[in-house]
């Protein structure tokens, strides 16, 4: 064949493959369903020309089966890891994510996980994290088991990226797909470029994301989308809040969008009930700022977050995290809190801006914030009586003050399950115990999502002001 024959045929294949996509873009839900499709295809007939459709290819797309069929993932519980050209770890290999195929009436259905794992904010933590799982693809396997969790923690694992049906009713057959933590930035960073400024690492997380739901669809049918769940545990969590309102802008009105936050309400704000004395009904924030540390809790004053040193801190991360996206809640709290910018760092402040649904599932008692945010022992005893114990029955108050905001919106914008529990994400995993009013979250998130509503989706333990949580223990 000769050089001209070859670019012909290179061609008229990208144009085949332009057609195809833009019109999997205005109409992926009819393609291989006849006259619905051409139906479609006449509405967007200007935009198909553009991208120089014929009628005969449009024909045969209307006809053919629908798009990019969901790719040859692996089947049960294996997830194989794909890598995403002009993504970034931190040490600037390739992110990626670990995939299973939907079958059968999970064929349209997607559950995103957002691996977790901390997050790093100065060079030296950085650059160490950056030899690591958490910080590069390097020595990632090339496939992981839904069962026993990702490439670096394998304890973080979800029940609703596995197949058994039991314990995953409404999830167990659908697109699963486990995103790789490996920016150091909670899932929030848009830097695309390593600078002396960033330490020459990338922090790369929520555009990591959008390049990862781009090959989705293009590889795996993600075009075809009905429903998309987004989830994740602790850093994974916080992601979860952040990317939800822009993994929605990224699909339109069409498709469902909803998150599930788990273990990710970075701080609950200040109430100054230093000693929980005042009645529930009297309780509120009286700061955006965090609940006084237990170094000043201890000395009966109230704050010690807002001083220079946390605000030099919320500054550096703001610097190596990047601009937010713009369809983020993130981006929207900081155009309200221009002047305190550092505010908007915690979840208690910028849930409010957040569009998508999300239903919050977090420990009253959140054990990674007591003790590597506020300074406490969480391995000293913590009953009545004890030091530890106010301390945290102020934070858990602090909590279910903070949380109460989710309550606040309308059923059908979220749902929330607050367990009484002294732990992180521990009882959020794959062999969930962990119940409220007998149940644990699996179903009343499962009934959320998919618009049954037959289930409570508010549940919350009330069973005293220090840990008493039923299951709690992993």
């Amino acid at each position: 064949m000769s050089f001209r024959s070859l670019v012909l045929c290179a061609l008229v294949l990208r144009t085949a493959a332009d057609c195809q996509s833009e019109l999997s873009k205005d109409c992926a839900k009819t393609i291989g369903k006849g006259q619905d499709c051409l139906d479609c295809a006449e509405a967007h007939e200007v935009d198909l020309k553009l991208h120089k459709c014929t009628k005969q290819d449009v024909r045969d797309l209307c006809n053919s089966s629908p798009g990019p069929s969901p790719g040859p993932g692996p089947t049960g519980d294996t997830l194989k890891l794909e890598l995403v050209p002009g993504t970034h770890c931190l040490d600037g290999t390739q992110a990626g994510y670990y995939y299973g195929a939907g079958s059968g009436t999970g064929s349209n259905v997607w559950v995103i996980f957002l691996q977790g794992g901390g997050a790093c904010s100065d060079e030296v933590a950085c650059k160490k994290r950056a030899n690591m799982a958490l910080g590069s693809s390097k020595k990632w396997a090339s496939s992981m088991d839904a069962k026993s969790g990702g490439p670096s923690n394998k304890g973080s694992q979800s029940v609703f990226l596995v197949s058994d049906e039991a314990a995953n009713p409404d999830f167990h057959n659908a697109n699963r797909v486990y995103v790789g933590y490996c920016s150091g930035d909670a899932h929030f960073g848009t830097q695309t470029t390593a600078t002396a400024v960033t330490f020459g690492l990338y922090f790369s997380g929520a555009v990591n994301l959008q390049a990862i739901l781009a090959q989705l669809k293009s590889v795996h049918g993600m075009a075809a989308a009905t429903h998309v769940l987004l989830h994740g545990h602790s850093a994974g969590g916080m992601g979860t809040f952040h990317n939800t309102d822009a993994v929605a802008a990224a699909f339109g009105d069409d498709v469902v969008v909803k998150g599930a936050p788990m273990g990710g309400w970075f701080v609950p704000a200040e109430t100054g009930d230093l000693n929980a004395t005042l009645p529930a009904a009297q309780l509120h924030r009286i700061s955006p700022l965090p609940p006084t540390n237990l170094v000043n809790w201890s000395a009966g004053v109230v704050g010690g977050w807002d001083n220079a040193t946390s605000a030099a801190a919320a500054a550096t991360q703001a610097v190596l995290r990047g601009k937010p996206l713009p369809t983020t809640p993130d981006a929207a709290c900081l155009a309200a809190h221009p002047d305190v910018a550092f505010v908007c760092d915690s979840v208690d402040a910028t849930y409010a801006y957040t569009k998508a649904p999300l239903f919050v599932v977090e420990n009253r008692f959140d054990t990674y914030q007591l003790g590597n945010v506020e300074g406490l022992d969480t391995k000293a005893p913590h009953g009545a009586g004890t030091k530890a114990g106010g301390y945290v029955r102020y934070f858990g108050r602090a909590m279910a003050v903070s949380v109460a905001q989710v309550r606040a919106k309308p059923k059908a914008a979220g749902g929330l399950f607050f367990p009484s529990c002294f732990d992180h994400t521990g009882n959020f995993g794959l062999r969930v115990q962990n119940t409220i009013s007998n149940t644990t979250f699996v179903a009343p998130i499962g009934d959320w999502f998919f618009g049954r509503d037959k289930l409570e989706h508010f549940l919350e333990d009330d069973c005293g002001e220090l840990p008493c949580g039923t299951g709690c223990a992993m």
